[in-house]
């Protein structure tokens, strides 16, 4: 018969396996890139490595030693097609997204010696879909995750085991290069610091990074706050990025979203996130200074959010997801075995539906598709993301005239105007390329009209007379 501890053993060991194992077969479908990782990756691939620390095109924002990395691993490995280049693109989420699991799992069994609890847990934080999601995906949200953990972990054995080392002080220093939500957990433990009258160690930690800080503004942040900052702020602010009073859901979307894009779905999910925080918050189990430790780093991101210095969109909080399993794992109520596990098996299953159908595109066929088929005189006509279209059309010679609507025509709300658009198009043949599935309903030429659907975009062929 099985002991227990082996049975525990076995349990983590398979959580592990089968969350490395999601998290490998998305890297290895590897599907097409869609807007804002095709933006981030032109900037890469055509600014300098000087260049990108100067701000980025097409309101692109990203930690400075992310985009250096991943510019160096995409001249060191010269992919040799789009599927490689996309691969090579993800290789530093990817990494970073499988590192996560077991440091939080060490992180874990630093605050609980609960064995139940500690599986629970990692199971919450391995399964959880926004997290695979962009473990996947070129954007530097899997990298602040990780760098959250990291000093999650560091400020843990300053505050609470009283040790600091040089390592610690150098992390802490450097964490800004590699993750821009790395302030919020700074300067919570900076705060905690100063109220134990922690004068010297807070002391040593701030010179350094006071330093660093001064060199990442000099270097950095001021060219992205002069170049994007206006247009980031209208464009989340149009998004309801932004936490608002008047719009008391909100924030219970965004958490929701750590499990479901869907509004539906979102809104009890984050309602059940914030239920287990003011749970966790009222247990006995857990000092006063270790709560304030946890969410202070969360009040610090909603109040720089109120003041639209932050956006609370799902991703840009993924740093969150540390605390937030910890609340959902710790919190003492009753039924709380019973929620849990529900809560459990649906993010799993929303984990597996995620893996089946992931957010992507197949424009790298179909862009091929269009090299293929189209003549010099043909045009070309793009959903609003044309740089989707551009990232897959470099070095395939298509010099055909390219025209970008500001309509995203698979969204309902924009459907007339997109057909509107497309009807004030000149006589001639079209090529019209959407990162979605589109009827050719949308084209309302009445003839002639060709549509090639693959996994996720669609080709819509048709002659304007």
């Amino acid at each position: 018969m099985i002991s227990l501890r082996k049975t525990y053993k076995l349990g983590i060991i398979s959580i592990f396996v089968i969350g490395i194992i999601l998290r490998l077969i998305l890297f290895i479908k590897n599907p097409s890139f869609i807007y804002d990782e095709s933006s981030l990756a032109l900037n890469v691939i055509h600014h300098s490595y000087k260049d990108l620390f100067n701000g980025l095109d097409s309101l692109q924002v990203a930690p400075p030693l992310f985009l250096i990395l991943s510019k160096f691993l995409y001249n060191a490995l010269s992919p040799a097609n789009d599927y490689f280049r996309d691969l090579t693109f993800r290789i530093i989420p990817f990494i970073s997204g499988v590192c996560t699991l077991p440091l939080f799992y060490l992180f874990f069994k630093k605050i609980s010696a609960n064995k139940r609890h500690i599986a629970l847990a990692l199971f919450i934080f391995t399964f959880n879909p926004i997290s695979i999601s962009y473990c996947v995906q070129f954007k530097q949200y899997s990298l602040e995750l990780f760098t959250a953990l990291v000093l999650l972990f560091v400020y843990y054995r300053i505050i609470f085991e009283n040790k600091l080392k040089i390592t610690d002080i150098i992390t802490i220093a450097i964490a800004p290069w590699f993750s821009l939500s790395s302030f919020f957990i700074t300067a919570a433990g900076l705060i905690i610091l100063l109220v134990k009258k922690e004068i010297k160690k807070s002391g040593i930690i701030s010179l350094p990074l006071l330093i660093s800080c001064i060199l990442f503004y000099t270097l950095y942040l001021k060219s992205v706050y002069g170049i994007n900052y206006a247009g980031m702020d209208n464009f989340w602010a149009s998004q309801y990025g932004f936490l608002d009073f008047t719009h008391p859901t909100r924030l219970l979307i965004r958490l929701g979203e750590f499990y479901t894009f869907k509004k539906a779905f979102a809104i009890p999910l984050g309602l059940y996130t914030v239920f287990c925080a003011l749970a966790f918050l009222f247990t006995n189990r857990f000092s006063k200074l270790f709560k304030t430790f946890l969410f202070l780093p969360i009040a610090l991101t909603l109040l720089a959010s109120l003041l639209h210095l932050y956006p609370i969109a799902a991703r840009l909080i993924l740093f969150w997801l540390p605390m937030v399993t910890i609340f959902i794992a710790e919190s003492d109520f009753k039924f709380n075995p019973q929620l849990t596990s529900i809560f459990c098996i649906i993010t799993l299953l929303l984990s597996c539906l995620y893996i089946n159908n992931p957010i992507g595109t197949s424009h790298r066929e179909a862009v091929i598709y269009i090299k293929n088929s189209i003549n010099s005189t043909d045009k070309i006509i793009t959903d609003s993301d044309y740089n989707t279209f551009k990232y897959y059309a470099e070095g395939k010679s298509i010099n055909n005239e390219v025209t970008s609507l500001p309509f995203i025509c698979a969204d309902k709300k924009q459907e007339n105007s997109c057909r509107e658009a497309l009807d004030k198009f000149t006589e001639g043949k079209y090529y019209f390329i959407a990162p979605f599935k589109m009827s050719d309903k949308i084209v309302n030429t009445g003839c002639d009209i060709t549509t090639k659907d693959f996994a996720a975009s669609t080709v819509i062929c048709f002659i304007k007379k």
